[in-house]
């Protein structure tokens, strides 16, 4: 699943299309992972967390891979029902993203 984004970034790169995608993708991923463990840290700590709209914000501007390493490494917001069902919808909606970009990318040509 984490190698989605990465294999159609990869895909464009190909193509000789743009690099940005894989760039955001991975500057995103390590962003995510940085944010989530401060919160995890400040959670274990009893301090003052990062607002989950912040984490479904960097989720959703392409740091969902980072978050899916950071949640089984870190084991934090893994458990939370209700922050998972927003979470894998996030990366859903990526993923037919992309699908329906490189659809329309392969029939333009």
């Amino acid at each position: 699943m984490i190698a989605l984004p990465f294999a159609f970034s990869a895909y464009l790169i190909i193509k000789r299309e743009s690099l940005l995608p894989m760039l955001v993708y991975g500057v995103m991923a390590l962003v995510s992972i940085l944010i989530y463990g401060i919160d995890k840290k400040r959670a274990v700590n009893n301090r003052w967390r990062i607002p989950e709209y912040i984490l479904r914000i960097l989720d959703l501007l392409g740091g969902w891979p980072g978050a899916i390493v950071a949640q089984q490494k870190l084991r934090h917001k893994n458990r939370k029902t209700q922050y998972q069902i927003v979470f894998w919808l996030i990366i859903l909606f990526h993923i037919a993203g992309w699908t329906v970009f490189i659809w329309f990318y392969e029939t333009r040509l």
